[in-house]
């Protein structure tokens, strides 16, 4: 899928846009609703890679990361809930 912001066709960015924001801002306002409707708390944690792909790919996996910054700074105290996004792969456990 040509998502080039030159060449690229507005059904690949739209795909893409819906899938890496939408998707993500959709998912996220479910489960923290769940969480709510409960009255449990939790962890909201989004893996990606901002620098993964190019095009209107890579803007969107960065408008995802800068969501789960937003949300962190936002929201984080309320209700017990902390929100993060976090490159994929191994990432070492402190002691």
């Amino acid at each position: 899928m040509d998502t080039s912001l030159l060449s690229g066709s507005y059904e690949a960015w739209a795909e893409s846009v819906s899938t890496n924001i939408l998707g993500t801002a959709l998912v996220t306002r479910e489960a923290v609703a769940d969480m709510e409707r409960h009255g449990s708390w939790g962890q909201v944690v989004n893996i990606g890679c901002a620098e993964e792909g190019s095009g209107m790919h890579a803007v969107s996996k960065q408008a995802a990361c800068a969501m789960a910054q937003e949300l962190r700074c936002g929201r984080a105290w309320v209700g017990g809930f902390v929100f993060l996004h976090v490159p994929p792969g191994c990432h070492p456990i402190p002691p």
